[in-house]
């Protein structure tokens, strides 16, 4: 018969290494648990954060085009008004290459020189309308062929372009680094050499995006086929 006044023992389970052990090892397993998560998510950011390869980027090129077509004319002093419907700059081009994390970016664009020679041909024959038929031959003799006008051009080119810039007369394309740069795919981050300027990128389905940091706005890059 159960007493009031009896002491109830209670009764627990003596705590022992075993307990212990087992107690550890569980909460070590949830910490590996989580990190085997964080690691999965941050290896596929990792990984998808890649950006190795060739890329160009239409929208960039579209951007620079202005700009560069205000700088060479500014530069090389060119004034002669080429024939309706031409451009002094033609194919601009923007390629990213980026190897072991290493970015490249370079433009290059093309000296449209046959228009500039043909406004210049029709600038002589303007000329030789305005002093009439007795000029006519001394116009001729002193006129260049465009043999010896792209010279003329190729040479005030190499003269007056920064020394960054690099031309090549056969093709009428000057080329030159817009910037190199190291990347972080940890922070999807682009920091550029020399300046310091830190660019934020973003992967997507076609390639990535440079995110605005100056006038120029976003430039994406889609990988070359």
């Amino acid at each position: 018969q159960f007493n009031p006044s009896q002491k109830v023992k209670e009764s627990k389970e003596p705590v022992t290494s075993k307990n212990i052990v087992g107690m550890v090892s569980g909460v070590i397993a949830a910490i590996l648990t989580i990190l085997l998560i964080v690691c999965i998510v941050m290896g596929y950011r990792y990984r998808a954060a890649s950006i190795e390869g060739e890329w160009t980027s239409l929208t960039f090129s579209e951007k620079m085009l202005a700009t560069l077509k205000d700088t060479a004319t500014t530069k090389n002093k060119v004034s002669n008004a080429l024939p309706q419907g031409q451009n002094l700059i033609t194919d601009i081009n923007t390629a990213m290459s980026i190897t072991d994390n290493k970015a490249h970016l370079k433009v290059s664009f093309v000296y449209n020189r046959k228009g500039l020679y043909q406004a210049y041909q029709s600038r002589v024959t303007e000329l030789k309308g305005q002093y009439g038929e007795e000029f006519s031959e001394v116009f001729d003799s002193y006129s260049l062929s465009e043999k010896d006008y792209y010279k003329q051009f190729d040479e005030t080119v190499k003269k007056e372009l920064p020394k960054s810039y690099t031309y090549d007369a056969k093709t009428g394309r000057v080329t030159t680094t817009a910037f190199t740069g190291d990347i972080n795919r940890w922070e999807q981050t682009i920091t550029v050499d020399k300046k310091g300027d830190v660019l934020d990128y973003t992967p997507n389905n076609e390639g990535f995006t440079i995110k605005a940091h100056s006038e120029f706005g976003d430039i994406s890059f889609t990988k070359n086929k």
